[in-house]
Order: C-alpha cells, then sequence, then structure tokens
C-alpha cells in the first residue's frame, strides 16, 4: 500500500513538474497613449484598482500566474478579458477581432455609438455585481469598488456617455 502510495504521489508530482514546460501567453502589450482610455485621475485610479488586470495591456501577473495549471486558467481570463474590452485599445474598440458587430437602426453603429453602449454596460455590470468577478476579488480585495468610488465611476460614466451620445457620428472616438 505505501509503495503504492508512494507512486502515485512520485506521478503527480512529476506530471505537475511537467506541466510547468508548457509555456502559455502572458503578454503585456504596448500602450498607446492616444488610443486608450483616459478618464479623470479619480477614476482612473478605480479603473486601475478593479479592471486593468483584466481589461487593458496593463496587466500586473502575480507570482502564481507563472505556475501551471492556475497560470492557465488567468491567462485564458485576461485573453478573454482584453477581448471584450481593453482599456488601452479604447480608440480601436470598433475593430476588435471578434467583436460582434453592434447595428443601430439597422445601419453598422460608430466607434462613439459603441463606445456609449460599453460605458453603459460598465455600469451594469459593476451595479448588478458582475464586475469585478467575485473569483478576481478573492485574491485582489482592494479591488472591491464602494459605494463611494461607485459613484464617481458612474458619475464620469454618465457624463461621457452623454458627451458621447452628442457627438455627431463622424466615427470619431472619445
Amino acid at each position: 500500500m505505501k509503495k503504492w502510495c508512494k507512486r502515485i504521489f512520485l506521478s503527480l508530482l512529476g506530471l505537475f513538474l511537467a506541466i510547468q514546460l508548457v509555456p502559455f501567453g502572458r503578454s503585456n502589450p504596448p500602450v498607446d497613449e492616444k488610443k486608450k482610455l483616459s478618464p479623470p485621475p479619480e477614476v482612473e485610479a478605480i479603473l486601475r484598482a478593479s479592471c486593468y488586470d483584466c481589461h487593458s495591456n496593463e496587466t500586473a501577473w502575480p507570482w502564481y500566474a507563472k505556475v501551471a495549471p492556475v497560470s492557465w486558467w488567468i491567462a485564458n481570463h485576461v485573453n478573454d478579458g482584453r477581448r471584450r474590452l481593453n482599456l488601452s485599445e479604447w480608440a480601436d474598440i470598433a475593430q476588435r477581432p471578434g467583436r460582434k458587430p453592434l447595428t443601430i437602426g439597422g445601419q453598422p453603429a460608430t466607434t462613439v455609438q459603441i463606445q456609449a453602449k460599453i460605458l453603459g454596460d460598465m455600469e451594469t455590470d459593476m451595479e448588478m455585481g458582475r464586475m469585478p468577478l467575485p473569483s478576481y476579488l478573492i485574491m485582489h480585495p482592494d479591488a472591491r469598488i464602494t459605494p463611494a468610488q461607485f459613484k464617481t465611476v458612474t458619475d464620469w460614466l454618465h457624463a461621457t456617455v452623454a458627451q458621447l451620445n452628442s457627438t455627431p457620428s463622424s466615427g470619431k472616438s472619445f
């Protein structure tokens, strides 16, 4: 019995060590300052603490993001978050590969219209407790958004959406 347990343990240990050799992409592509979302400093601080690790090219990869199989899950999670919303590529949000085309009145939406919709969705996701993800908050309790922070962000979101909605449909980005 002891010999059998030892073999199982050594096999699992060998498997764990072997999967560490399987590379999985953890990257932070360069950030073009002209393309990123530029909210006021107090809003940016909240977004950095609560959103940027999954929704920007400025991810702070924790040590456990280098240990398989956790690293695979985290990298997939970050890649999915960036695909859905990348605050570092805000100006190019309409051209994101894999994004379902948004139409308004049967016509393709402009970048400004897409940005307004996404900002509205951000508020809904925060209000419903979908963002930041509960699984993220376990390891990052400082990312939890307080009621005061929620008000700061939503006030900015409302003002920005109003500004975007008043922008002529020239395709100009905010």
